[in-house]
Formats: structure tokens, sequence, C-alpha cells
């Protein structure tokens, strides 16, 4: 059980994400994933910190390549002997992976993965970045400004940086105007700032936040990238407002909010097709 903040390495991924280890003082706690959730919709962030989120095989995928690239043993893994999901066993033990918190994967989809991480490991760059660090560093805070409880799970961790792996589905993915695009959507500018702040609150060493992302696709380019201050900056004003919110939800235990009749926003090319 996690009784205070702090620095801690071995905490297995169903133990981080199930968000059940932390001593009653320490309360529950908020990660960077959940604050995205969180600025979206209260009602979906409450029902998934308690239920999950639904599975979906990209992720599954990326999970695997994560594992391998970073060392991790990440124990979620079950290896399924099937030669594709279409039979009845086949999703019969899928589902069932799913239902324990497991990461169902083909046997031929490991061998892709390793293709795709040994792409990562010999890259002039990742390689020397991932030499030299530690994997899968948990960090739990109390936040200064609310004092709610916050999490953050680190990729990789070096002496002169905080590392985040990426997977990318699509061909020219890791194009970084491309990638600049899905860091947006995705909201990864908000991960970051919470990563470092998080580090330098505990530690007292602000590093830099350095992104290695890989496509799934072959050829599997890779890229090591940083985002600048100014999107830093945003995704920690938006990481800043993901607390406040969870602080304001969390004390009042009011996860709905009234319904309401609303205006649906329609994309602006709609309009010009009829012009």
């Amino acid at each position: 059980m996690i009784t205070e903040p702090g620095v801690y390495d071995g905490i297995d991924e169903i133990t981080y994400h199930a968000d059940n280890d932390l001593a009653p003082e320490l309360g529950r706690s908020l990660s960077a994933s959940g604050a995205k959730t969180l600025l979206h919709s209260p009602t979906r962030f409450a029902y998934e910190r308690e239920h999950g989120r639904p599975p979906k095989d990209e992720f599954d995928m990326g999970t695997v390549v994560h594992a391998l690239v970073l060392r991790s043993g990440d124990r979620r893994i079950r290896v399924i002997p099937a030669d594709n999901w279409r039979t009845k066993v086949a999703q019969e033990a899928k589902a069932d992976a799913h239902e324990n918190g497991l990461v169902p994967v083909l046997a031929k989809d490991v061998r892709k993965a390793i293709a795709i991480a040994k792409h990562v490991r010999s890259h002039p760059i990742a390689h020397d970045i991932l030499a030299v660090g530690r994997p899968e560093v948990t960090l739990y805070w109390i936040d200064p400004a609310t004092g709610i409880t916050c999490r953050a799970r680190i990729d990789w961790v070096h002496p002169e940086a905080i590392v985040d792996v990426k997977t990318v589905g699509r061909y020219g993915g890791a194009d970084p105007d491309t990638f600049g695009r899905q860091a947006a959507n995705l909201d990864y500018p908000l991960s970051a700032a919470h990563y470092v702040d998080g580090w330098e609150h505990l530690t007292g060493q602000a590093l830099p936040f350095i992104t290695i992302a890989v496509e799934l696709e072959p050829p599997h380019v890779v890229t090591v990238g940083y985002y600048l201050p100014a999107d830093l900056d945003a995704g920690r004003e938006r990481m800043a407002r993901a607390r406040a919110i969870y602080a304001e939800r969390e004390s009042s235990g009011v996860w709905t909010d009234p319904p309401e009749v609303v205006a649906i926003p329609i994309p602006l090319w709609y309009e010009r097709q009829s012009a």
C-alpha cells in the first residue's frame, strides 16, 4: 500500500490502474488519462473509474509494443493460441481476458510487436536514450493548489529526460506534423506537463520531456521529438482545470450534470457544400 507521496519502482500496471492501493488518508488519485476524460465528461470519468475503459484492439497492440520496447514485463499480456479472432473460441478467450483486466494478443501480433520494438531499439537516438535509465516509474503526489492526490506512470526515466513511448496506427503517423495533430487531438501535452510537474514536485529536478513515436505499419518509422514550451503550458493549464474539477466533484460526490437541451455543433464543411 502507498502510504505517502513519492517515486516508486515496481508497481505493476494492474495495481496502478486499479488505483486502490493508496492509504485512506491519500484518497483516490487523478491521472493524466483520467483528467482528459474528466474535462469532456465527469459522468464518463466516474464510470470509467469504477469499470475501466472499453477495450480496443489498437490499444492492446500498443500495450504489447510498449512492454517490449521498455522491457517492463507487463503481466497483463496474454498470448491467445489462435490464428485470428474470428473463431468462437478465440472470441471467448479475448472477452475473458478483457473481463479480467488482461491484454489479449495473437501470437502473430507478438511477432509483429517484436519487430516494431527492434526498430525502436535500433534507432540511433532512441537506442541511446533507452540504454540508460529505468522503466515504468510511478509517481504519487499532493497537488498544492487543490490538495488532491495525483498519480503518473512515466514510461522511462533517463537521468536527463522524462521519456514517453507512443505507437501510431496510421502509415506516416510518426511524421512530426502528423504526430503533432494526433498529440493535440489526444491531449498528449497535458500528460507531458503532468509528468514533468509531478517529477519536479517530488524530486526538485526539472527534466525535459521527450517522445519516441513509432508507426505500427512497416517500415515502422521512428520519430524522437519534444513539445514546444507554449504547448506544454497549454497542457499544464488544461491539467490544472481538470484537477480543480476533480477536487470539486470528489468533494460533492456529484458526477452527473443536470440534464439540459444543447446545441449540436455541425462542422463548417456542411454549410459550405450548400453554397
